[in-house]
């Protein structure tokens, strides 16, 4: 089942494309907020990118109008991220402990499921996704350090680059090897600038953020955190209903969706975590 949430709007992107190079710095001088990352996590260096776009299409892709417009952004201290999406087995540990509550089951749901304890840990609220993190001494990024982690400084428009999504970047039912999710950092090519997994499909990812649509009209260029106040929290990345050639894997793209799963399939939601370097 395809996005049934406030999905009217549902990407962002950048008007700076910059070709294909997918090698190019984009951490900067040596942040030494970045000397002391876990192993699990990226070190994501403070920085100012383009975040959205002014495109209307990329590479024959539409670009929705909640991508819009770019606008400069300055993250100002360094952030670790999480290099895949939390798994069942991470979550499993949390349960265990009575911190985590359940994950829903049923169709394309990885909990309890032989087999899939690698699997991104999906059917989880976003109250459940923050309590994890929190739990971890960690939290939710925000939108705009979701897009700089899977964007890098260049102005790409996807994890990897500017190349057209295909089976070897992204996880997609259109791929064969049946439905649902696959094992974290299964599609290596498709791994960020800072070398993040999965940054453009298997599950959509909760953001700290709540969501407003035209947020990028009035979001400060320090820290952007989201707007006040609303009903939906804001995901990203693109999951596995997608097919590689929808424009849905656009680093920009943006959903808004009910924090509780109410409003859309929850196979299609996980998470990873984010922290400040203590």
């Amino acid at each position: 089942g395809g996005i049934t949430g406030d999905t009217s709007s549902t990407s962002g992107d950048n008007s700076g494309t910059t070709g294909n190079d997918t090698t190019g710095n984009t951490t900067g001088g040596v942040d030494a907020n970045c000397e002391n990352a876990p192993a699990d996590m990226a070190c994501v260096p403070a920085n100012t990118y383009e975040m959205g776009t002014d495109l209307n299409t990329f590479q024959g892709l539409q670009v929705f109008p909640n991508e819009r417009p770019a606008h400069t952004v300055t993250i100002t201290k360094a952030f670790w991220i999480d290099l895949t999406e939390v798994t069942v087995e991470d979550y499993a540990v949390c349960w265990a402990l009575k911190v985590c509550k359940l994950p829903m089951q049923g169709p394309n749901l990885n909990w309890g499921v032989q087999g899939r304890e690698k699997h991104p840990a999906n059917g989880v609220t976003w109250y459940d996704a923050k309590q994890y993190c929190e739990w971890k001494g960690k939290r939710l990024p925000t939108e705009a350090e979701w897009e700089l982690a899977a964007r890098g400084t260049d102005g790409r428009m996807f994890a990897w680059g500017n190349d057209k999504p295909t089976c070897a970047h992204v996880v997609s039912n259109s791929c064969g090897g049946g439905d649902g999710t696959r094992a974290v950092g299964s599609k290596p090519l498709g791994d960020s600038p800072y070398g993040l997994h999965d940054m453009g499909g298997n599950v959509l990812e909760w953001c700290a953020d709540y969501y407003k649509e035209d947020y990028y009209y009035e979001s400060p260029e320090i820290d952007p955190k989201g707007p006040a106040n609303s009903t939906v929290r804001s995901l990203r990345s693109s999951y596995f209903g997608f097919n590689p050639e929808d424009p849905l894997q656009l680093s920009t793209m943006r959903y808004g969706l009910s924090p509780v799963l109410a409003d859309v399939s929850a196979a299609q939601i996980g998470f990873r975590c984010a922290q400040t370097p203590p």
